[in-house]
């Protein structure tokens, strides 16, 4: 599939709220968004779980909601809630380490380049939300269904039951592994 400026900017504006819609549903988005990123701050320091299953909680809830919306609403209201989603996760980015909703979503492991395993797998997966949308259209709720929950399963799966492992090739060299299970 080739994509063209045209087709880019025929989706932009096709799918960009209105001013209406960005005050009505804007705000509940933003809510909803940092409603997952608080559960999974507080899973990570009241209950101890791991960031790698809190960071999780929070794909299986964004991708979760993304495809109800799809279905619900069309892509204009999955549009509105991923630019509310990465409000989310800019002020958590901005509050930095020891913040609970920054914690929440970087990963130990990631040291000293948490942020950046923070905001490249997010902006990608932004990217690839709408690529997937302008190729497939409606049909890119199957994606986001697959890709979130998928995802959000893998690393816990891995983690928990992983035996067999390799090596993933990573941005600015840190030990990156997964495992088959997962």
């Amino acid at each position: 599939y080739r994509l063209s400026m045209r087709a880019l900017t025929e989706f932009i504006w096709t799918n960009l709220p209105t001013p209406f819609e960005v005050a009505v549903y804007g705000p509940p988005a933003l809510c909803w968004a940092f409603a997952w990123l608080v559960l999974a701050g507080l899973l990570k320091r009241r209950a101890h779980w791991p960031t790698g299953y809190t960071r999780k909680v929070f794909h299986f809830g964004i991708f979760l909601t993304a495809a109800v919306l799809q279905a619900a609403a069309g892509t204009r209201a999955v549009c509105l809630f991923g630019a509310m989603t990465t409000l989310a996760i800019l002020y958590a980015v901005l509050r930095g380490e020891g913040h609970l909703l920054y914690e929440a979503v970087a990963r130990e492991k990631d040291a000293p380049h948490r942020t950046l395993y923070i905001a490249v797998p997010y902006a990608a997966t932004l990217l690839g939300g709408v690529l997937s949308t302008i190729w497939f259209g409606p049909l890119a709720m199957t994606g986001f269904l697959v890709t979130g929950l998928g995802d959000a399963v893998g690393e816990p799966v891995g983690t928990r039951f992983g035996q067999h492992r390799y090596r993933v090739p990573s941005m600015r060299g840190v030990r990156c592994t997964r495992s088959l299970e997962g």
